[in-house]
């Protein structure tokens, strides 16, 4: 069984997909990209740079602001996401009092 995450923007096809991978005996994550506020951005991913999604998030209608998590302190990463737009940067480990200095 995998465990699946599925993000889009419309309703329709978030459950569909959710359906079809249920089906197959799958768990199914759904969340919309849109109606957010905040979205809290892991930078390295398994299949890629977190960051690479930033732009098409700051594109959305009503772009919620992107607060980057990731475990790998690297300087330019983090200049570069907040000149590009990112809110905050959080280092792993997070702890609760650094995700709600930064959502205060």
């Amino acid at each position: 069984m995998a465990r699946v995450l599925v993000v889009d923007d419309e309703n329709l096809m978030r459950t569909m997909v959710e359906v079809a991978c249920r089906r197959l005996g799958h768990e199914a994550l759904c969340a919309a990209a849109v109606g957010v506020d905040v979205i809290l951005l892991d930078m390295l991913l398994p299949d890629g740079n977190g960051l690479d999604a930033q732009q098409e998030l700051a594109a959305l209608p009503d772009a919620p602001d992107i607060v980057v998590i990731t475990g790998h302190g690297d300087g330019d990463a983090a200049e570069k996401a907040l000149r590009g737009g990112v809110w905050d940067f959080l280092m792993k480990p997070v702890r609760v009092r650094d995700v709600e200095e930064t959502l205060s």
